[in-house]
């Protein structure tokens, strides 16, 4: 038996209830062994709170009040959990049963024979429907001498690196992470300063607890970085200190609040990644050549800026610009044999603002042949390049 095959016509009659058992315990350990999860068990890599171990416990009392402390799930409360995921999480227990193999709930142990979740809520709902009475969970408990604060934060963390993307779970997302990064800079769960010199230093703090857990659930270094770059923005209240991280469909959101739309067979907006030119260049010159009485014109996105928006922002703008005019330079000297470059239908237009503190974040950055001399105070004396090749009218 790999499953518990439970009874489903509890949803329907109150009398009837059902329970995981001792048996199932055992059987659950011989088939979800805790050494194939130390990190999660003997080996945790946290210093207040500790495996006490797993055992069959009543559902009674586990809290569904997830909001009092010491907060456990908290991060993953408002939204995070869709009803769509809620109801395949409901379908894949009501056809296949509890399954044995896998992780069962996670609770904490906040005083003795009480408990609050740290996963297993969404779990719980389903449960709660079909009258079950006792779930097997692995129990974690305080270290002595550890406070509430130290608790909160590694729980809500711990909630988040031990959801994985299989059922019957609901993953944690990438809104679970980004609340936990608020919930950590509100709680100063991790070092934040809040000025524009500390940008840098804050969010290097924020990224490394946002990486952890990502890495735990298999988010990647941009998804990462993009969550980070969203929680500083919504702490500062300074809005020359906001850095806009640009993906299409933030570009496209931009392009179309800001008027930047396509006019049919007249005007054509091809909106692409900095890190994409080759084949940004090459599609725009396909739809160039085969609509010959549009104006094609390229819009480039800086992507998501890290800790040094403002310098990252000209060096990824400047970086499209020079591959472009390298890849015609080329053609211009290989094919047509040095001829004058005279572009019919096709222009390098701008490129999309992203840093409150140089930009007019609702007016496009327009490319120019020329590089304009200007001041930037993350420029040291001495240092290139002291020009950039757009300007903001």
């Amino acid at each position: 038996m790999t499953t518990y095959q439970f009874n489903r016509d509890a949803k329907l009659d109150t009398n009837i209830t059902n329970a995981l058992t001792k048996d199932h315990l055992e059987i659950h350990n011989n088939l979800c062994p805790l050494e194939a999860y130390p990190h999660q068990y003997n080996e945790l890599p946290f210093k207040a709170i500790r495996f006490k171990g797993r055992q069959v416990i009543p559902l009674e009392p586990i809290q569904n009040d997830i909001q009092e402390e010491p907060r456990t799930q908290g991060a993953r409360v408002g939204g995070s959990i869709k009803d769509t995921e809620q109801k395949e999480l409901e379908s894949n227990i009501h056809e296949e049963g509890i399954k044995l193999t896998l992780q069962q709930e996670k609770v904490f142990e906040y005083a003795p024979n009480k408990y609050k979740y740290i996963t297993g809520m969404s779990r719980r709902v389903v449960k709660d429907k079909y009258n079950f009475t006792h779930i097997i969970a692995d129990i974690y408990e305080p270290v002595k001498g550890a406070t509430t604060t130290e608790m909160e934060k590694e729980l809500n963390e711990f909630g988040l690196t031990s959801n994985p993307k299989l059922d019957p779970y609901v993953p944690t997302s990438m809104q679970s992470i980004l609340a936990d990064g608020l919930m950590a800079v509100q709680k100063k769960w991790v070092e934040y300063e809040g000025t524009e010199k500390s940008r840098a230093t804050d969010f290097m703090n924020i990224y490394t607890r946002v990486a952890r857990i990502g890495k735990a659930v298999k988010l990647s270094k941009g998804k990462a970085e993009y969550i980070t770059t969203q929680v500083l923005n919504l702490v500062t209240t300074d809005p020359f200190q906001k850095v806009f991280p640009m993906l299409t469909e933030d570009a496209k959101n931009w392009c179309e609040k800001n008027n930047i739309v396509d006019i049919p067979k007249k005007i054509k907006y091809f909106i692409r990644s900095y890190d994409m030119s080759s084949k940004a260049i090459v599609d725009s010159v396909k739809y160039a050549h085969k609509h010959p009485k549009e104006e094609v014109r390229i819009i480039v996105t800086a992507g998501v800026l890290g800790g040094s928006p403002q310098h990252q922002y000209d060096l990824r703008i400047a970086k499209f610009k020079n591959e472009f005019d390298i890849i015609f330079n080329s053609f211009q000297s290989v094919v047509f044999d040095n001829a004058p470059q005279t572009f019919k239908n096709l222009k390098l237009y701008g490129a999309i603002p992203s840093v409150g503190s140089i930009h007019d974040t609702h007016k496009l950055c327009f490319y120019t042949d020329d590089d304009i001399e200007v001041t930037r105070d993350y420029w040291e004396e001495g240092t290139d390049p002291k020009t950039v090749n757009y300007y903001q009218k």
